[in-house]
């Protein structure tokens, strides 16, 4: 966030966009640009709540529509203040997502893991959700209409350079993350201190457990258990792959996302898939569903049964190739050959 940009500039960049699209939905600020609003903007409140308030109603009123859910990671305090610093607490993220769901705005939570966080902790994220979720729909106010779930990128970042866990050792005969994740006790107690747990969480923060598809699949599977409450749960091939989007199909997810022009977060850590809508139909289709368009609150808007529908007027799947969205160009050395040293007048040539 631009500290110098003043509130009015989001204001009028809304309201530009609402009178030359007035059809568009715009689905933005995610919670922590909310924190650092209030941050930077210091608007009038008694409570934190207050001053989101403050602000979202004032964008709410130049055209914003609903919020994206980024900035989720895991809400768990240990693993965010290692891998979050700067970022708001889980606290903040959930109430900022409470202000809107109480202005009528709808929402989606996410969750980024197979870091050095526990798998107790993934569940914990997942129960919090579940908890302001049901609080949301007792009040007949918006409310989280999906969850999307992701395994953390480690390329072109700082978390990324750690070590990848081991397996048991006589150091560390459990992962880290589960001994501290145990010890939290479902954020019974946020303030623990992990040095205090022996050997094994002291390397908490020091090696990472990645996620393959397995566990993501597994992962995701236990969302759609826990989270019944919430409509929708989304499958992230932007991050696994076409095809581990489509299994994720069968593993819970009832949403494959949509076309992107432009992605700028996961892309930068050097993961990012681009498929078009013929072939994400096609994998929809081939899952055994039918592939349907939705708006941003997942009403439907086209089904696609019939013989016009995207991939059912492909001739030429080759043209249609999962790409990368953001594909970094080979440099090109140019080396300008020396000129060979003439010999001295009079000198032998060489050989």
């Amino acid at each position: 966030m631009n500290p110098d940009l003043p509130l009015d500039y989001y204001i009028d960049l809304l309201r530009s966009i609402k009178q030359r699209f007035p059809r568009i939905h715009i689905h933005a600020f995610s919670p922590p640009e909310f924190v650092e609003f209030v941050e930077f903007f210091d608007p009038p409140g008694a409570t934190f709540k207050d001053k989101v308030r403050w602000v979202m109603q004032r964008l709410v009123d130049a055209g914003l529509d609903s919020l994206p859910g980024g900035g989720g990671e895991i809400f768990a305090h240990p693993v965010r203040r290692k891998i979050g610093l700067g970022k708001c607490d889980a606290d903040k993220w959930l109430d900022t997502m409470e202000v809107a769901h109480s202005l009528g705005l709808f929402t989606s939570a996410t969750m980024m893991f197979g870091h050095i966080e526990g798998y107790a902790d993934r569940i914990h994220h997942m129960l919090l959700v579940r908890d302001r979720q049901d609080r949301a729909l007792a009040d007949g106010r918006a409310h989280y209409v999906s969850f999307i779930s992701w395994p953390f990128q480690r390329e072109n970042t700082p978390l990324g350079r750690l070590p990848d866990w081991d397996g048991p050792s006589p150091v560390a005969p459990e992962f880290p993350g589960d001994v501290l994740a145990r010890a939290l006790g479902d954020g019974a107690n946020p303030d623990i201190d992990y040095r205090d747990l022996g050997p094994a969480a002291a390397l908490f923060g020091r090696v990472v457990r990645r996620s393959g598809a397995a566990d993501y699949l597994r992962t995701q599977a236990i969302s759609r258990l826990v989270l019944d409450n919430v409509y929708s749960i989304g499958a992230s091939w932007v991050t696994m792959g076409p095809h581990i989007g489509q299994m994720g199909l069968l593993c819970g997810a009832t949403d494959m996302g949509s076309v992107m022009m432009e992605e700028n977060v996961v892309s930068a850590a050097g993961t990012t898939y681009c498929l078009d809508e013929a072939v994400i139909c096609r994998l929809i289709r081939e899952s055994g569903f039918i592939p349907a368009q939705r708006n941003n609150t997942y009403d439907p808007l086209r089904i696609h049964a019939g013989p016009d529908s995207p991939d059912r007027v492909v001739s030429d799947w080759s043209l249609h190739r999962a790409r990368r969205l953001h594909v970094e160009r080979p440099i090109e050395l140019r080396i300008k050959p020396r000129a060979r040293p003439q010999p001295a007048a009079g000198a032998p040539s060489p050989a």
